[in-house]
């Protein structure tokens, strides 16, 4: 768990085309309130999907910091990646410290770790969603296909 816990996701949403509508006068030409809205609130979820993903990195980077007062990181040299996986080592490392409040303040970090992941899934799911819808109302309104 320590280990994964410790994988920071490198993907983060792009704005790129968003940012380059908003800044131009592109936006502005667009008389449409509903299609304005839908891309405003698509806009916005990605905003709140890309704060999640700086979440995220923070709290890989208090783990990091955590680990190597628990147990012996000599065991990830012992971890063969293959791919985007890890093949886990047969024993478990060698603790450095059972100091009751420090390993407290890991399992909590791998509990929010684990429910920051769940936030990822649904709000990558939403996006997915958001994503199809608006393409689908910009394909209806401005006949793009």
């Amino acid at each position: 768990m320590g280990r994964y816990a410790t994988r920071i996701n490198p993907f983060k949403p792009g704005l790129i085309t968003l940012n380059y509508l908003s800044k131009s006068n592109n936006y502005a030409s667009i008389s449409n309130k509903e299609v304005k809205e839908k891309i405003q609130a698509y806009e916005s979820n990605l905003n709140w999907f890309h704060r999640i993903f700086e979440i995220d990195e923070e709290m890989g980077q208090h783990a990091w910091q955590i680990i190597p007062q628990i147990f012996d990181t000599k065991i990830f040299y012992k971890m063969k990646q293959i791919c985007s996986a890890f093949k886990m080592p047969v024993e478990n490392p060698k603790l450095l410290s059972n100091d009751p409040i420090i390993i407290n303040q890991f399992a909590y970090i791998l509990y929010l770790r684990k429910s920051q992941f769940f936030s990822e899934l649904t709000a990558e799911k939403m996006n997915e969603i958001n994503r199809k819808k608006l393409i689908d109302l910009l394909n209806q309104r401005y006949e793009l296909r």
